[in-house]
């Protein structure tokens, strides 16, 4: 069966916080109970609905330092429920039917006297999601006063490795703050874009200069007389989008490659020997039309 606990009790003014205990992560259901416990000196009230809504604080729900998201606490007292995963039982169900499945497979086999069997439990390591937020801060309203209680529903387990969720895993490191005003280069638009332009970034910002396409050509040169290669063999770069577009060349009508640089031909110096290759191209690459 499962229990219903008390996990952490706060009394908060000002500005204070609620933290999920790490250990208690991995229930199925969570609620924050908040009760005024000092109503504010000024207190207004709208009777417009009933019970009267008023400001008694705002709220943060944080993971890892980062803002999940915000809501307000408008009554005297007020409850948030937190299910992680709706289907988490269904997987604890799912997993324990399955184990038992397959014990039962083993115990017949035992009593009709038949050669041992091994069975595998191919989901016994499945996961259920864990709680969207281990953090909520309390801003309380001028001086009011705030009673706090977490509460935790267990799952219904039969084997306790079952309980675990799955980790949320480390967020980003937010990034070093620049000076106010000053420019940056923004993301890039996306390729569905060219026809329908979204992304428009602030006046003065602009976008990063493409990286050049670099083409790294392997081989060695082309002997025009004897049609064998040159004893240069190697690596060599290029500025631009390189093809090897096959020639002959003259006087002995010998098969060779010219290397293309954006559709232009690079001449005579720059024919190699059949065996070359293009061995890579990087930046921004595109084909001449």
């Amino acid at each position: 069966m499962p229990t219903i606990e008390v996990l952490e009790t706060r009394i908060i003014s000002g500005v204070g916080r609620l933290l999920i205990p790490f250990d208690n992560s991995n229930n199925r259901r969570y609620a924050i109970y908040a009760n005024v416990l000092r109503l504010p000196t000024n207190e207004y009230n709208s009777f417009e609905i009933s019970p009267p809504e008023s400001l008694y604080a705002r709220m943060t729900f944080l993971s890892n330092g980062y803002v999940r998201k915000r809501d307000v606490m408008s009554f005297r007292s007020q409850i948030w429920v937190a299910v992680p995963d709706v289907a988490g039982q269904v997987l604890i169900a799912v997993q324990c039917m399955y184990e038992g499945i397959l014990q039962t497979f083993v115990n017949l086999g035992v009593a009709l006297s038949l050669v041992p069997i091994s069975v595998e439990n191919t989901i016994d390591e499945y996961l259920h999601l864990g709680l969207e937020f281990d953090e909520v801060r309390f801003n309380c309203y001028k001086d009011t006063a705030l009673e706090v209680t977490l509460v935790g529903t267990t799952y219904d387990v039969c084997n306790s490795s079952y309980a675990g969720s799955l980790p949320t895993g480390e967020p980003p490191t937010p990034p070093i703050l620049i000076p106010q005003g000053t420019p940056i280069e923004a993301s890039p638009p996306y390729d569905d874009e060219e026809e329908n332009p979204i992304t428009n970034p602030y006046p003065g910002d602009g976008f990063p200069e493409p990286e050049p396409c670099v083409t790294v050509i392997r081989g060695a040169g082309l002997n025009p007389t004897t049609c064998n290669p040159l004893d240069n063999f190697g690596d060599y770069t290029f500025t631009g989008y390189g093809e090897l577009v096959a020639v002959t060349i003259p006087p002995n009508s010998c098969p060779g490659l010219r290397l293309f640089l954006d559709g232009v031909d690079q001449g005579l110096e720059q024919t190699y020997h059949p065996t070359a290759i293009v061995l890579s191209r990087t930046g921004d690459c595109t084909p001449p039309a």
